[in-house]
């Protein structure tokens, strides 16, 4: 039988409020890490979280990420096809400040 869990959630950004916003957003990664540290999964999540989900995904150091990468590397050399999209970013800019939790798990 499976089991899943459910979590659906609709959070306020306004262009006005950045308070409120960074709030919102700050929320948003300790919900990420909270389902991380439980063992559950992002299914979908909005391009301003993609990094944080795939850092979630650290089991056998990264071996998903790893793996991601090569088919990125493979199908996308010059990483311009949609480069950071997913928490997917090209080999020229996984060392970026702020999107790994360490070194990049391929070098």
């Amino acid at each position: 039988m499976f089991r899943a869990f459910v979590f659906l959630s609709g959070w306020p950004a306004t262009r006005d409020n950045p308070k409120q916003n960074k709030q919102v957003y700050d929320i948003m990664l300790r919900l990420i890490q909270v389902a991380a540290d439980h063992g559950w999964g992002e299914y979908r999540t909005p391009p301003a979280f993609q990094d944080a989900i795939l850092k979630a995904y650290s089991f056998n150091n990264y071996a998903l990420l790893r793996y991601q990468q090569r088919l990125k590397d493979a199908t996308d050399p010059n990483g311009i096809i949609s480069a950071g999209r997913y928490g997917m970013w090209p080999k020229n800019m996984r060392q970026v400040s702020g999107i790994w939790p360490g070194p990049s798990p391929t070098t």
